[in-house]
């Protein structure tokens, strides 16, 4: 088939190696490219598409903020809406000396998500959770923690995210997925919110070009297959996103070493 291929139009060739390049990949188990390069991952996804996860090319528009964000010593992650784990995993691994507490509300969600911690021996570090409301992000959100949470509740962000009902948020760093076309007003009312205890960066969806991708390694190759390749990274999203990039005031953040 390979011989025969050559002599076939260059986009029915790369039609016939894009399919095979995103499988072997599949198999390897392993993030391609990220802040999460190197994690092992099951492959299925919760909701959307789990090809950009283990492309590592899932919502790279967070990579600047979670890179910069990895010098500090966070001693606690919290990740809220966890999915199958890419975040509470890929965090783990970040930061080694963190505990995480991933709240997943779907049975489904959890079992990938113990998979997922399992095939990266982090079983002591991730505690795996069921249902977060206001009351468990209290008890998780330990005020005068160093803290990172990511939050992505498919629009009951502003159930949540309220320093004047959770005091500890308004030390922790976040990022928040805001869900607009769920709710028009809710990033007015999530940022109304944090804006006196958190600077807030906007960060919206962008599109992927060729240098997102790690993959394959060949540069002439990943040229030849970037068509296919931006159509894997698809996230299968309802429309454009945008998030919240959170950081604590320094008047508000407790010292690292404060309880």
């Amino acid at each position: 088939m390979a011989i025969i291929s050559r002599y076939f139009p260059a986009r029915f060739r790369r039609s016939i190696s894009a399919p095979r390049f995103l499988e072997r990949l599949k198999k390897s188990q392993t993030v391609a490219g990220g802040p999460f390069k190197g994690m092992l991952y099951e492959g299925q996804a919760v909701c959307g598409a789990a090809a950009p996860k283990i492309m590592g090319v899932y919502e790279s528009e967070l990579a600047p903020f979670l890179l910069k964000w990895s010098v500090i010593p966070f001693r606690h992650i919290i990740n809220v809406g966890a999915g199958e784990g890419y975040y509470a995993v890929g965090c783990a691994m970040l930061w080694p000396h963190a505990t995480v507490t991933a709240f997943e509300s779907s049975e489904e969600g959890r079992r990938l998500l113990t998979r997922n911690v399992e095939l990266n021996g982090l079983q002591s570090r991730v505690r795996i959770m069921g249902y977060c409301g206001p009351e468990q992000l209290r008890a998780a959100a330990v005020n005068g923690k160093s803290s990172l949470i990511i939050v992505d509740v498919e629009g009951t962000e502003s159930d949540l995210l309220d320093p004047g009902n959770i005091p500890g948020l308004a030390n922790a760093y976040m990022i928040v997925e805001i869900h607009d076309f769920i709710d028009q007003q809710l990033g007015e009312t999530v940022s109304s919110r944090l804006r006196s205890s958190h600077r807030i960066e906007e960060v919206r969806t962008q599109r992927r070009t060729f240098w997102d991708f790690r993959e394959p390694r060949a540069l002439w190759l990943r040229l030849w297959l970037l068509p296919y390749l931006k159509q894997y990274a698809d996230e299968l999203r309802p429309g454009p996103m945008r998030w919240f990039c959170c950081t604590p005031i320094p008047s508000r953040q407790a010292p690292f070493g404060g309880q």
